[in-house]
């Protein structure tokens, strides 16, 4: 049998691991946060999924959450006018619906599921040495790895990109007892030029349903210096407001 290991506990690693081990490999995830730990944690994402993802997780029979998750119907994008006018507006039915769920849930309960069909799970801070030892005793070493140490065997290759930093500054919040969009649920796209973007989806998290919120701004220092404010109404408006 061959044995396969992936260093990233995260969203294609988890996918990956189980989808071999439904194919009869000996796979071996190494991850940094037991599920425990991923599942109390921080909000790590405003993560969505639409159908054709939403069918790989049924495919492998870990779509644990679907029915309880509200479900996300289409797509609506604005850019504001002046005077609480629209200079734009679009919206449109998906061909099938789309969801979110929190990525606490999702990791937690797939580690969970993957050591319970047989696959080796380790928990450790894997950095390239750790790599290095894996690919002497595994077929094949997999880095799945969003973030870490691990990450500096990947180094920017500055022939193929310009950017040397994120572009954008981005801020999330998962909220409570928003007024249900009419006359469909959406990913809600907002677009201030110059500011940035605020888009909002219904989701799911580790204490029942929720709205999450997503600001993007390419300068935050700069658009709070000019004066320039986001402000966001529960109503789903969306502006830029100067003072």
């Amino acid at each position: 049998m061959r044995k396969i290991a992936i260093v990233g506990g995260g969203q294609s690693g988890l996918q990956l691991a189980l989808g071999l081990l439904q194919n009869g490999y000996h796979v071996t995830v190494v991850s940094n946060r037991t599920p425990d730990q991923i599942y109390n944690g921080r909000v790590t994402s405003s993560q969505f999924m639409f159908h054709d993802s939403l069918q790989n997780e049924r495919d492998l029979g870990i779509n644990f959450w679907e029915k309880e998750c509200p479900i996300t119907e289409g797509i609506a994008f604005t850019i504001p006018g002046p005077d609480k006018t629209r200079a734009l507006f679009w919206e449109a039915k998906l061909d099938h619906y789309g969801q979110s769920i929190d990525q606490r849930l999702k990791f937690a309960g797939w580690l969970k599921e993957f050591a319970k069909r047989g696959g080796n799970l380790v928990i450790q801070e894997a950095g390239p040495q750790d790599v290095d030892g894996y690919s002497k005793t595994h077929d094949l070493v997999l880095v799945a790895a969003g973030k870490g140490e691990v990450n500096r065997m990947f180094e920017r290759d500055a022939t193929r990109s310009p950017f040397d930093k994120p572009m954008r500054a981005l801020a999330l919040t998962y909220v409570k007892n928003m007024v249900p969009r009419t006359p469909f649920t959406a990913v809600s796209f907002n677009l201030v030029p110059g500011v940035g973007e605020y888009f909002v989806f219904p989701a799911l998290t580790t204490t029942g349903d929720c709205e999450i919120m997503v600001f993007e701004v390419s300068d935050w220092p700069a658009c709070i210096s000019s004066g320039s404010l986001l402000t966001v109404s529960f109503g789903r408006e969306f502006e830029p407001h100067c003072t």
